[in-house]
């Protein structure tokens, strides 16, 4: 996202600082593979579990803005939101109300077979990462 972020600061003389969260969705989904917008995703999972009552600020946030980037972001989240049923209902209502055209994996991303899990740790105990396997089932159309 760095990287597609300076081209495009070099591309329209826009700055990182600039950049609005539907920017880096929108570079998320065009690069067409799901761990760009899954990663996203979870780092706003992440930042929401920091403090109480985050989630429920950045769910009524992505609500409050309708296009199709945050549309996106906003059906990933839903789907990582196991842990919080509530939550993940608002996610869904809000979803139903809209008419998006998403990505075909999005959709299926209920059908996620995670086929191994891994759990790698800095040796010097800086940062922990939990790295999944999985397959998105999508059919052909």
């Amino acid at each position: 996202m760095r990287r597609d972020a300076r081209r495009a600061k070099k591309r329209n003389g826009q700055s990182l600082a600039d950049a609005t969260l539907e920017d880096f969705v929108r570079s998320a989904l065009a690069h067409g593979h799901p761990a760009y917008l899954l990663d996203l995703a979870c780092s706003a999972i992440h930042v929401a579990q920091r403090g109480e009552g985050r989630l429920d600020n950045i769910l009524t946030g992505l609500i409050g803005t309708r296009n199709r980037e945050i549309t996106g972001l906003l059906a990933v989240i839903a789907e990582l939101l196991d842990d919080k049923p509530a939550a993940q209902l608002r996610c869904r209502q809000e979803l139903a109300e809209r008419d998006e055209h998403l990505p075909r994996w999005i959709a299926a991303l209920p059908q996620i077979d995670v086929y191994r899990a891994v759990r790698r740790t800095h040796v010097l105990g800086d940062a922990d990462e939990l790295v999944l396997g999985a397959r998105v089932k999508i059919g052909r159309a």
